[in-house]
């Protein structure tokens, strides 16, 4: 009974992973198991006893460890006069004598001995848990994992108690030779533990476990993108492209390293080679959805408008779900994510005069002047007139991703500049409810209340923004505006300092602190 309930629940944990795969094998790509991927019968199973054996040598010697064993870490036997292939040779003789010293009897009778038991179990538990990982059922997506090992090295270590044990009891009449074995032992243990020690030390950052990779595995492109992909996020741009060129040499159809490049590249304004490696990437990948987007993006930034807008709706296509496209397509924007407050811009208007206080000018400025800085001067649905394709594609970036915090600003700022105040302020709140310590929303949201001249809580709004971001000039700067309007011109002097000393050379800031000295002047 019990051995039923063991394999009904081991049949039904493999019914659930199927369910979970869909009821299909997963595809693999050669990089991720090449060895897979040979057309020879005879050379594809010598590789795999290369594998095998290099499995087993990590077990009794864990000096090379790795990350990713994919993609070019263990050169394939292409032939075989290749010395490699004596490995998988000396690796089946001694599994055969282990095989062989387990059934074979050692005395009269069929019965095993306490030994060979030891053996049969140690084999097992070596064995079984590592056929899932032996590609003989299945293809799978590696080369080599060291988390297949964890079972298997419980077999290994029991049959190095064995062989310890076996040791001591020939050297029983020895002395000297128990307290060599003992030394040798404890010598072990202390090696083993000191590469543990060691090997724990290199997975406690992402960036000391890459390079660790790197020493082991250097023809592994993989490897080097990890590489990258770390010091992109850390601001180190030359050592990104670097290693993003060394994993495109080492693998030239390598996808996501031309994406990620191409994204660098952009960056550093180099667009004509950012271009072509996203072309290349969607060539060889023609359901990658980022790589759409970013060629939309890059296109965009080239003025390329037509063929960028037709890039993120190839995104789209692929995956609907996709709120930073929504973005991008809604302003086709050069940068990603690029719409934050912008600067000050007098509120009153450059004919400004005291008594005639204009908000509408101001916030219509202010909407215009974002909206071009967003799109570097590029004809967005905004530039061309299509302000509800614009409104609906941000309106689907919020959707999908809530805490898009640029699309709610350019939705807000959209319609303040069509006029429709409270549609923006609606906006605004509901913006909060998602990310209600956004500085940039509260900045805009408190425009849109001045302009309606609800002063109150447009002080409420810029207070808050100055809060979250007490470093912006052009919070304190609109604070000021705001205070002009409301005749605190006390309280507006001492917002206007407060942006001149962030941001001495502020322009409109200046201005209004020399119009609002001729307003109070005696």
């Amino acid at each position: 009974m019990q051995h039923t309930l063991i394999a009904a629940s081991g049949a039904s944990l493999v019914a659930l992973r199927w369910w979970a795969m869909g009821f299909a094998s997963p595809i693999f790509q050669p990089e991720d198991n090449p060895a897979a991927f040979i057309n020879s019968t005879l050379q594809r199973a010598i590789n795999y006893q290369y594998i095998y054996t290099l499995n087993s040598w990590l077990m009794v010697n864990p000096h090379w460890l790795c990350f990713d064993w994919s993609m070019g870490c263990i050169p394939l036997i292409n032939e075989i006069t290749d010395p490699r292939v004596l490995a998988p040779l000396l690796f089946w003789l001694i599994t055969g004598l282990l095989i062989w010293r387990a059934l074979h009897p050692t005395h009269k009778g069929c019965h095993l001995s306490r030994d060979q038991r030891v053996i049969m179990l140690s084999l097992a538990w070596v064995i079984i848990p590592f056929l899932p990982a032996s590609n003989l059922f299945f293809t799978v997506g590696f080369v080599i994992a060291e988390r297949m090992l964890y079972l298997p090295s419980l077999g290994c270590a029991t049959l190095v108690a064995l062989g310890f044990r076996r040791l001591l009891s020939a050297a029983s009449a020895s002395q000297f030779l128990r307290l060599v074995l003992y030394g040798c032992l404890s010598w072990m243990l202390g090696m083993y533990s000191l590469k543990t020690w060691e090997r724990s030390g290199e997975w406690v950052s992402e960036n000391r476990l890459f390079l660790s990779g790197l020493r082991v595995c250097p023809l592994n492109a993989k490897v080097h993108y990890n590489i990258a992909k770390t010091a992109a996020d850390s601001g180190d741009g030359d050592t990104a492209i670097l290693h993003y060129q060394m994993a495109l040499r080492l693998n030239p159809m390598y996808e996501q390293a031309m994406n990620n490049l191409a994204n660098l590249l952009k960056d550093r304004g180099h667009l004509d080679m950012a271009h072509s490696l996203l072309l290349d990437a969607t060539r060889i990948r023609p359901r990658f959805a980022a790589a759409w987007m970013n060629l939309g993006i890059v296109q965009a930034s080239l003025g390329q408008y037509a063929e960028a807008e037709a890039s993120y709706k190839a995104a789209l296509a692929l995956r609907a779900r996709y709120p930073d496209c929504f973005y991008n397509l809604g302003n086709l924007t050069s940068r990603r994510d690029c719409m934050t407050e912008t600067p000050a811009i007098d509120w009153v208007g450059s004919a400004w005069e005291p008594g005639n206080l204009s908000p509408p000018m101001r916030c219509e400025a202010i909407s215009r002047a974002h909206l071009r800085e967003a799109r570097g001067e590029q004809g967005g649905y905004i530039e061309r007139g299509e302000k509800e394709a614009a409104y609906y594609a941000w309106r689907n970036a919020t959707a999908l991703k809530p805490t898009h915090a640029v699309a709610w600003t350019n939705l807000l700022i959209l319609l303040d500049n069509n006029g429709d105040l409270e549609g923006a302020v609606l906006v605004g709140q509901e913006a909060l409810r998602h990310l209600p310590d956004d500085p940039g929303i509260h900045f805009n949201l408190g425009n849109t209340l001045g302009k309606k001249g609800d002063f109150l809580q447009s002080e409420k709004h810029f207070l808050l923004a100055i809060k979250h971001r007490p470093s912006a000039p052009n919070y304190y700067a609109n604070l000021g505006v705001l205070y002009h309007r409301w005749k605190r011109y006390g309280d507006a002097e001492q917002a206007y300092k407060k942006a001149l000393v962030l941001n001495p050379g502020f322009r409109s800031a200046q201005e209004n602190l020399d119009k609002l000295y001729r307003v109070i002047a005696p």
